[in-house]
């Protein structure tokens, strides 16, 4: 269907295209899905409550009073994710992927891992917990601050949601959280690929910062393209023909408020989300402080 001319689209329709082994795999295997939404059904309201409260423990205001829905829809084009109204937060898990073997969310015995689950959520709470400061929100589109912003503000949020509220690994830095379960790890073939390329991730930001503030880019357009190159969920290969499920900046963002946290706490790391210009100066002074290996590898906007 076309949103925009509210018909079928019934020739070149990538979508449709990419959409219907899921569909045709769904039908097949419908015992499977109602197994899985059973299981969905079963997990007890103090797990979701914990999703909440992490998600607010890393929030710089306590938006708990909020309306929020939590949907399984069948859905393929996203494993879980976030969309907003004026009335509600909604989190929808896409049905038709929450088998797919990337997402983890189940054991090869067909059990659902719940802390998986409420972790996501966490995650997915805190973006709907932030919002952009306001001095930020109408920055000229063609302008280095736009750029410089719109680059450092994913990665703050991203990083915060995974390193804080999925209690990520990272390479050069301690888990927030060292007893508990941790949702973002090397086990996944994408995260892996980034911990070991860490030191090239921190080169390819300090070269892209530092473009962006020598003016490189004349438009945004421009930027945006560079960006999508390199930084976007379909910029590279874990192995060949395998693409990556996350995008390069989510590891970037986790890794640094990991070092920020480490050396400074938490407050540090939520007035980061206050004033995000603040971000890599004192990721910058974290890492002087703590000297991890190779530390001097990951200064950024140096020349």
């Amino acid at each position: 269907m076309s949103i925009s001319k509210g018909k079928p689209v019934t020739k070149n329709n990538i979508r449709l295209k990419n959409a219907l082994p899921f569909y045709l795999t769904a039908i097949e295997n419908l015992n499977k899905f109602y197994t899985a939404l059973e299981q969905f059904n079963a997990i007890p309201d103090s797990l979701y409550q914990k999703a909440i409260d992490r998600a607010s423990e890393w929030s710089i205001k306590n938006d708990t009073h909020k309306k929020f829905n939590f949907y399984l829809l069948i859905d393929w084009s996203c494993g879980v994710y976030l969309y907003s109204n004026k009335q509600s937060e909604n989190i929808v898990f896409g049905l038709l992927r929450i088998y797919d073997k990337s997402l983890h969310f189940f054991d090869k015995e067909g059990k659902l891992n719940s802390k998986r689950v409420i972790y996501t959520l966490a995650h997915e709470l805190n973006h709907a917990f932030g919002t952009v400061p306001e001095k930020f929100s109408n920055l000229p589109r063609d302008s280095k601050e736009k750029m410089f912003f719109d680059f450092i503000w994913p990665a703050i949020y991203e990083g915060i949601a995974i390193k804080c509220c999925q209690n990520g690994e990272t390479l050069i830095s301690t888990k927030i959280y060292p007893d508990e379960y941790s949702d973002v790890t090397g086990e996944n073939p994408t995260w892996n690929h980034f911990l070991k390329k860490s030191q090239s991730i921190f080169k390819h930001a300090n070269k892209f910062l530092l473009e962006i503030i020598n003016g490189k880019f004349e438009s945004y357009k421009e930027y945006d393209n560079q960006f999508m190159k390199y930084w976007w969920w379909s910029s590279g290969e874990y192995s060949k023909g395998k693409q990556f499920d996350k995008p390069r900046y989510y590891y970037l963002g986790a890794e640094m408020i990991g070092i920020i946290y480490q050396a400074f706490g938490k407050n540090m790391v939520l007035e980061i989300r206050k004033k995000p210009l603040m971000f890599i100066p004192i990721f910058n002074k974290a890492l002087k402080k703590l000297k991890p290996e190779n530390y001097r590898k990951y200064y950024l906007m140096k020349k």
